[in-house]
């Protein structure tokens, strides 16, 4: 069949050849019997001859970076593949494997398995955005490394049929109709959707290849993110902030000033920054770890933010209630306990704890009544006695609850913030309550607030009784999350620090927190 076909190809091709060359003769023949004048009209006429277009040829880094908008680097398929899969079984019995899982995504993308014969997953793959000629199309590029230049030819061809060239530089098709530009050096492949692409991003694309310990890294440039969107980034930055402010107002959740004031310090945040880098790393060990660096501007707010460098250990409290799926990580680094957290999060940047606390201190209402009063006192003493930071550990199920542990700055201080927590009674609380609610689509209702004996507390614990009062129009969600009946909220101070327990089961942690004691727990995480 196979033959057949060739030789009707081979017909056709030598057919096409002849009548090419009797119609060439018959002009050249034309030609040969007009008069000069005549041939020189002819030839005025005639179509200029095509011209092969020029070679490709990357643009140099140092001309491509101008324009940079992302790069991307995967520094070894390789080891991922073996971290995820081990993780994986950790969790559910399956049986994979790495080579399995590799050919199951070369099939995804419309390759055989076949191809990973040819291609060096254990070395890096990088890619690379830059600002494109339209507004809104970034034009990306990238590479990967073959084994060796002969599986270079190998992979290329594999991939489909040769229809472009230009210079070193092909166009694949491949058997869905797709096309792609592919430039092999040595045993490297650059590749992108169009030539332009690779031209003014292939360069970059090479130079993101690099190796680190993590499994996945995205770095963005803001600025120019904007650029290739077609505006700047004040203007992007001021779009973005209405369009949170007006899905939070149609979904019934209107953002209060606090909540506007924290959205805006946000959004002037992003403006800070030079560079953005989202990290994945996959531990068969600590599991799957998400972080977000940043990079910003000398002189900016953001900078003054970033040499903060003070770190915060896991409080012992929240490691009792760590969730299974982070046990293995807690049991690695040493740490004993186990829970249904489904969320912990610490926090060393104290002044900005301590400004909102100091905020609701401004917001109490003037007067000198006892409730106001005690309120006061109990806002200036966590103002001047804690040091800001903070561990948490929450959950969403069955409802929302969560544990705050705060540090205080001195024995002395601990001292007076107990002393203000236990003469705070249901009208001070109230009182709090409100001043840091009010006006932000949420207040809670303090149905009771009295002394209690928690475990070893004796009566140095503090109970109160909220109640959501949440506005029918807030998404039903949003209500079931926040709880519809009153809700346990306990305070105390324990050695020193301020222990708050909220929602279900707050009276059993507060317990547990009594008796984890003050001493520090190993650092969770790296």
């Amino acid at each position: 069949m196979r033959l057949a076909q060739a030789a009707r190809s081979f017909c056709n091709f030598r057919l096409g050849l002849l009548t090419t060359f009797a119609v060439v003769g018959l002009s050249l023949s034309s030609c040969a019997r007009q008069t000069p004048k005549a041939a020189s009209a002819a030839a005025a006429k005639a179509p200029p001859a095509a011209v092969a277009p020029p070679p490709l040829a990357l643009v140099p880094v140092e001309v491509a970076r101008t324009t940079l908008v992302a790069t991307f680097v995967l520094p070894s398929l390789e080891r991922s593949l073996a971290n995820g899969v081990a993780l994986v079984k950790q969790a559910a019995p399956l049986p994979l494997d790495a080579a399995g899982v590799r050919d199951m995504l070369l099939a995804q993308a419309g390759l055989s398995p076949e191809m990973a014969r040819h291609l060096d997953i254990g070395a890096p793959m990088g890619g690379a955005s830059v600002v494109g000629s339209q507004p809104g199309a970034p034009l990306t590029a990238f590479s990967f490394a073959a084994r060796t230049p002969a599986d270079v030819t190998a992979l290329l061809s594999a991939l489909g049929r040769t229809v472009g060239r230009r210079g070193q530089a092909i166009q694949i098709e491949n058997a869905a109709g797709d096309r792609g530009w592919f430039l092999a050096m040595g045993n490297l492949v650059v590749f992108a959707d169009t030539d332009e692409a690779l031209v003014r991003a292939g360069s970059l694309a090479i130079e993101a290849r690099r190796s680190t310990k993590d499994d996945l890294s995205v770095t963005l440039y803001p600025d120019m993110v904007a650029r290739a969107a077609g505006t700047g980034m004040q203007a992007a930055l001021s779009r973005f902030n209405l369009e949170l402010e007006e899905r939070a107002a149609a979904s019934g959740n209107k953002l209060g000033p606090e909540a506007r004031r924290q959205m805006g310090l946000l959004v002037n945040y992003l403006a800070d920054i030079t560079a953005a880098e989202l990290v994945l790393d996959i531990d068969p060990v600590r599991g799957i770890s998400l972080l977000a660096r940043v990079r910003p501007k000398a002189g900016s707010k953001l900078e003054a933010v970033a040499r903060v460098s003070d770190s915060l250990e896991l409080d012992p409290v929240l490691v009792r209630a760590l969730s299974p799926a982070v046990l293995p990580a807690a049991k690695a680094i040493g740490v004993p306990g186990g829970g249904d957290a489904g969320a912990v999060v610490t926090s060393a940047y104290g002044r900005a704890a301590l400004d909102q606390f100091a905020r609701v201190r401004g917001k109490l209402p003037s007067g000198k009544g006892k409730s106001v009063v005690a309120a006061g006192n109990l806002l200036d003493a966590v103002v001047e006695g804690l040091t800001g930071q903070f561990s948490m550990a929450g959950r969403v199920q069955p409802a929302l609850s969560w544990e705050m542990v705060f540090p205080a700055r001195d024995a002395a201080s601990a001292t007076r913030i107990q002393v203000a927590l236990l003469a705070a009674d249901k009208d001070a609380m109230a009182t709090v309550a409100l001043a840091a609610t009010q006006g932000e689509g949420m207040e809670l209702k303090v149905l009771k607030a009295r002394r209690e004996a928690v475990g070893k507390g004796k009566g140095k614990n503090l109970h109160v009784t909220l109640a959501s009062l949440v506005p029918p129009t807030v998404d039903p969600a949003v209500r079931h999350l926040l709880g519809v009946g009153p809700t346990d909220a306990f305070l105390a101070v324990t050695g020193d620090r301020l222990v708050i327990t909220v929602g279900q089961g707050a009276k059993a942690r507060m317990v547990s927190a009594a008796g984890a004691g003050a001493t520090p727990a190993p650092t969770l995480g790296a």
